[in-house]
């Protein structure tokens, strides 16, 4: 800590007559106080980002730093095209892109926003459905010739599945329930990136969603296995934002912009 920031500190623990931080020679920490006011203080550092950003900046778009987290695939074929667009459009626009396929607290990272394909389990954050998003169970077109197609769903346990390391169970609605069907395979992978491209490759089936194999089904390198007496289990595209009454502009700008592309599938 630098000695300007370590003076401005003990001012104001002076003036509010508490301990924010636990300071030593070898480490830093803040104190029950110090986690309620950092509260307060995101909150006057966001209002007053939405303040400068919806004055200063309206005739040239949006501005400052956006900090946005998803799954590698998603980024890749779905954000990183809007973002293009989005920083031709806003020259005061700067993006840090986290893609990663593990799930992260965006408030300890101070992330502005988050993607996730599954329903959001995190409390304290404000959620948005931001599209249906279908998945597909799906081969390269040697894998189904040399060890055919499964019909119904009892059939996948006789094939090479390709699985994520925490997610052996794949969920199908059959009638009126839903049912996760517990599959094996050879190659288990801890990335969905990973299942994507060893399904390329041939070497099993994988359970993915539309956007993971888009250009591949359309050009005939994926297809599409549909099963007679089940249908797997939808996966919706969530936006996420820490609490706050005040959105920052950018993340709105972004939140429709993504809402605008997903709504063309």
């Amino acid at each position: 800590m630098s000695a300007s920031i370590g003076k401005a500190l003990a001012s104001l623990e002076q003036k509010l007559g508490v301990r924010l931080m636990h300071r030593t020679t070898r480490s830093i920490s803040l104190t029950p106080e110090g986690e309620e006011f950092l509260t307060y203080a995101r909150s006057i550092i966001e209002l007053a980002d939405t303040a400068l950003g919806a004055i200063s900046h309206s005739g040239s778009g949006v501005a400052g730093t956006l900090k946005v987290t998803c799954p590698h695939v998603f980024g890749r074929v779905v954000l990183m095209p809007i973002l293009k667009a989005l920083l031709r459009s806003n020259p005061a626009l700067n993006v840090e892109l986290l893609m990663t396929d593990s799930v992260m607290d965006i408030v300890e990272e101070g992330v502005d926003l988050a993607i996730r394909l599954a329903h959001p389990k995190d409390s304290g954050l404000v959620a948005k459905q931001l599209s249906a998003n279908p998945r597909i169970l799906c081969a390269a077109p040697d894998y189904i010739k040399e060890f055919g197609r499964p019909n119904v769903l009892a059939d996948l346990q006789q094939h090479d599945c390709l699985t994520l390391t925490q997610a052996k169970h794949w969920p199908f609605h059959v009638g009126d329930s839903v049912q996760r069907l517990k599959v094996d395979g050879r190659l288990v992978c801890c990335s969905a990136d990973g299942v994507r491209t060893a399904c390329l490759q041939g070497l099993g089936i994988a359970l993915m969603t539309k956007w993971d194999f888009a250009e591949e089904i359309a050009s005939g390198e994926i297809t599409v296995i549909e099963l007679e007496d089940a249908v797997p289990q939808s996966l919706p595209i969530w936006a996420l934002w820490p609490s706050s009454k005040y959105q920052p502009q950018r993340v709105r700008a972004l939140i429709e912009a993504l809402q605008e592309r997903l709504s063309q599938q």
